[in-house]
C-alpha cells in the first residue's frame, strides 16, 4: 500500500505500508510497518506482534502483552508500555510515558512526566524544567533527569559502565535502591 488514510485493526499477517498513514492503528497480531509518519494512535498487544514506524508517530502510543513498536522518529503524544512490552524510540517522546508490568523502554528523551512503576526505562534526558516523575519500582537508568524526581521503590542506575546521572531538580528517597559502581583510578563516567 502507498499510503493510508484509515483506520486499521491489525490480528495477524503483514501490513505494509510505503509511505504515510493517518489514522488510529490496532495491531494485536502479526506486523506491521509504516515508511513515513503515522498520525493517529497506535496500540500495540500480543506476543509476537511488531510495528514498526520509519518516521514520526503524530499521537499517542502503547505497548502491551509482549508486543513491540519501534520508531525511527518520535511519538509526539503520551505512550504507556506494560505487561512485558518492549517500546524502542530514537528520537523524542513529546508526552508523559509510563512504564509498569514488565515493560521496556528505550527512547532518547522524555519531555513530559515520567513514571516507573515496573519493568526498566532507559532514557538520555528524562523532563524539562519544573516537571516531576516518579520512580516507584523497575530501573531507571537516564543520564539527565530535569524537574524532580522521588523514588519508593526499584532502582536507580547512572548511565554507562561507570555512569552518571544528573538531576536537576529535588530528589526524595523514600525506598528503592540507587546501584553504583566504585572503581579506583582516574577513571570518568560516560553519560547514557
Amino acid at each position: 500500500v502507498d499510503s493510508m488514510t484509515s483506520n486499521l485493526t491489525q490480528s495477524g499477517g503483514q501490513v505494509g505500508i510505503d509511505g504515510a498513514m493517518t489514522g488510529n492503528a490496532g495491531i494485536t497480531g502479526g506486523i506491521f510497518s509504516v515508511n513515513g509518519n503515522l498520525t493517529g494512535n497506535v496500540s500495540v498487544a500480543g506476543a509476537s506482534t511488531t510495528a514498526g514506524v520509519a518516521g514520526n508517530i503524530v499521537g499517542r502510543a502503547s505497548v502491551s502483552s509482549g508486543g513491540t513498536l519501534n520508531v525511527t522518529g518520535g511519538v509526539t503524544g503520551n505512550l504507556t508500555v506494560a505487561t512485558n512490552g518492549p517500546a524502542n524510540i530514537a528520537g523524542t517522546l513529546g508526552g508523559n510515558a509510563s512504564v509498569n508490568s514488565g515493560g521496556s523502554l528505550n527512547v532518547n528523551s522524555v519531555t513530559g512526566h515520567l513514571s516507573v512503576s515496573g519493568g526498566s526505562a532507559v532514557v538520555n534526558t528524562v523532563g524539562s524544567a519544573g516537571g516531576s516523575h516518579i520512580l516507584s519500582g523497575g530501573t531507571l537508568n537516564a543520564s539527565t533527569v530535569n524537574g524532580d524526581l522521588a523514588q519508593s521503590g526499584g532502582t536507580i542506575s547512572p548511565g554507562n559502565s561507570p555512569g552518571i546521572t544528573s538531576i536537576a531538580g529535588n530528589v526524595t528517597l523514600s525506598g528503592g535502591a540507587l546501584d553504583l559502581e566504585l572503581r579506583s583510578g582516574p577513571h570518568v563516567g560516560t553519560a547514557g
